[in-house]
């Protein structure tokens, strides 16, 4: 009998604790479901969005806000470092795209031909002209791409943590750069017109009296008196065939590569020089055509076409030199984008954290 108590005792007991653990279960449970209850569906999904967000983009910092003419000064200082990089292949790209009846298209032969017969300094003709050019073009280009993204990624919402897909992101940035290029072109143009024509003019040393222009101020005088604001603005729609779509390819490639690569000072610099090279492969048959409608003097010497557009001159320099005419002069444009433009970009952002 006592043996059979001691064991409805200890049923008693196991039942007991059964009751204690369940009843501790159940406790835990009601307690998760009130955290689960209690808890901020919209902070937990918000604190995803921003990982998420950072993982796809984390160089958005890039257009955090401030003060909008942070860019324009930065582009500035990012344009003349870029220039005096690569100023010199500029003019072996100019010399072989207008003047192939004197340039067989190698750099090298070209390089010491004018060597040979201007020394050092006909490589930089016409610097004067872009270096305070290029810098107002490139603070107009980064100060309006800039500031376009901070309204776009305030438009999408991007800078309070809404996810957009990458698509959609770099569509944004080939719009902004798209519009950069838009702005950049009616100032753009002239400023090349003059750079164009400087460096064509490749007399001998002993023959320097006999050039057409004294410099970037009697070339523009001389322009504007016999052409007018027509001849100013010659090759104007050439240039925007140039830039609207290549300025928008351009920061989108230097974007995804700054995001792949990270932001050292040496990733900034090939992130740069790889767009700048990228852009030129785009954009190199239209900027042949450029180059010729703005070579051609104005009024034109006799035997030379007088170019009625863009399109007149594709068609003309196709029927009498072939394809090449499109590509003639693209290895020394592509030896120059790499240098310019990843100085370019070095010097810009550089000068943004500085700021």
């Amino acid at each position: 009998m006592h043996k059979i108590n001691q064991e409805k005792e200890g049923s008693i007991n196991v039942i007991g604790q059964n009751v204690n653990n369940n009843t501790s279960v159940f406790q835990s449970s009601d307690e998760s479901s009130a955290a689960f209850i209690n808890s901020d569906p919209l902070l937990e999904v918000n604190t995803l969005n921003s990982q998420i967000d950072e993982s796809h983009h984390p160089h958005q910092a890039s257009f955090e806000a401030m003060p909008f003419w942070k860019d324009f000064v930065a582009g500035n200082v990012g344009g003349m470092c870029g220039i005096l990089a690569g100023h010199p292949f500029d003019t072996l790209k100019v010399r072989i795209q207008t003047q192939p009846h004197k340039y067989n298209g190698t750099i090298f032969s070209t390089l010491y031909r004018i060597m040979k017969n201007e020394g050092i300094n006909g490589l930089y003709k016409g610097l004067s002209s872009p270096l305070l050019g290029v810098g107002i073009l490139n603070s107009i280009i980064f100060g309006v791409y800039g500031n376009t993204m901070r309204a776009l990624d305030d438009y999408r919402g991007r800078n309070r943590g809404v996810i957009t897909s990458d698509y959609l992101y770099y569509g944004d940035v080939f719009m902004a750069g798209s519009l950069a290029g838009l702005v950049n072109t009616p100032i753009c143009s002239p400023l090349e017109l003059i750079k164009t024509r400087l460096q064509i003019q490749d007399q001998a040393k002993s023959d320097l009296t006999h050039r057409a222009y004294s410099g970037p101020t009697d070339c523009f005088m001389k322009t504007w008196r016999s052409g007018g604001i027509r001849g100013i603005f010659k090759g104007l729609n050439s240039t925007m065939v140039r830039d609207v779509p290549s300025y928008g390819a351009y920061f989108v490639m230097y974007e995804y590569l700054k995001e792949l690569y990270g932001e050292s000072p040496l990733a900034l610099f090939l992130s740069g020089g790889f767009a700048g090279i990228g852009c030129w492969y785009l954009s190199y048959w239209s900027d042949a055509i450029k180059s010729r409608i703005q070579a051609l003097p104005d009024p034109p010497h006799p035997g030379h076409d007088k170019y009625k557009g863009f399109i007149d001159c594709c068609v003309k320099s196709y029927k009498a030199e072939g394809y090449m005419v499109f590509f003639r002069g693209l290895n020394s444009s592509i030896v120059r984008a790499f240098p310019l433009n990843a100085v370019t970009f070095l010097a810009y952002e550089t000068t943004m954290k500085i700021l």
